[in-house]
């Protein structure tokens, strides 16, 4: 099970409080839906069923979060509209949630870390769908929202399902199953990467674990725990050999925390005199046998 950062705020920011109930529901699915890097390929179907809703509330809802360019903006000028929260590609396929990388804590980019090198990939391959020449392009607010492809309410198309008169034989396209952390070593270190990052950084969670582990320190515990195994190709082979889908990084890396092996301490006093016990007991016992058997 993935772990991800929500922004609170938007509880008081006036776009989302404005929003209706399930223009909310549907936003807050959307950022726990898509890909490390904000996009995520739309399927109405889908939404309105783990939703609990019908196709047409589905469709009403993604106006209101992504007004069309032709809808009416109550702004003195279209340059005043505020930047769009969520960008459509060409083809009215995909979305990109525009805050969702720095909500993540994962901007300003950095191509020598591992969990970004998969956010800058995935932008790199999408940037031809949106209409952008470079990365940047998607941070950078355009003054209306991207032109959709298709409209949501006259066309199938926003999704998986394709156009279905494509070739003049109303065939469809067969869906490209999208690689998992089974299916790749690399997309499997992302995930962890990611979430050692950001455990590493959250000092509640620190804080919470040095209340079990006195004395212990919890980052270079978990750094030995991430390095040594679980991003390494070794942790990758034992999680595949579980059934689960979803691997809960969380409850893993705590439980990695438990493991002796695993353990590095604050105190380097309190270590010393841990080697000067266990060496004092071993001489006590070659001692015992020594006398023992008359040497």
């Amino acid at each position: 099970m993935a772990n991800r950062y929500t922004n609170t705020d938007k509880w008081v920011d006036n776009w989302f409080s404005e929003l209706s109930p399930l223009s909310k529901l549907l936003f807050m699915y959307l950022c726990d839906q898509c890909d490390i890097a904000g996009f995520l390929e739309v399927n109405i179907k889908t939404i309105a069923f783990e939703l609990g809703t019908d196709r047409k509330s589905i469709e009403k809802a993604f106006v209101e979060l992504c007004p069309d360019d032709k809808q009416e903006i109550k702004k003195a000028s279209r340059e005043e509209a505020p930047a769009p929260r969520i960008l459509y590609s060409n083809d009215g396929k995909f979305i990109f949630i525009r805050n969702f990388i720095k909500n993540q804590n994962n901007l300003p980019l950095n191509e020598s870390n591992m969990a970004h090198k998969g956010i800058i990939k995935r932008l790199n391959d999408k940037s031809d769908l949106f209409g952008f020449q470079t990365v940047e392009d998607f941070f950078k607010a355009p003054s209306k929202p991207l032109q959709r492809g298709y409209s949501i309410g006259n066309s199938n198309s926003m999704g998986n399902e394709r156009d279905s008169n494509k070739g003049g034989m109303g065939e469809k396209e067969k869906e490209k199953t999208e690689k998992t952390w089974r299916d790749s070593f690399d997309i499997y270190l992302e995930e962890e990467t990611a979430v050692y990052n950001n455990l590493i950084q959250n000092q509640d969670f620190i804080k919470d674990r040095e209340r079990y582990h006195p004395n212990m320190d919890i980052v270079l515990s978990l750094e030995k725990a991430h390095r040594d195994f679980w991003g390494t190709e070794a942790g990758w082979k034992n999680k595949k050999s579980s059934k689960s889908a979803k691997i809960d990084w969380v409850s893993t890396f705590k439980k990695a925390l438990d493991q002796s092996f695993n353990k590095v301490y604050k105190n380097n006093n309190s270590t010393s005199l841990n080697k000067q016990t266990a060496m004092g007991t071993a001489v006590a016992i070659a001692e015992e046998l020594s006398v023992k058997y008359g040497q």
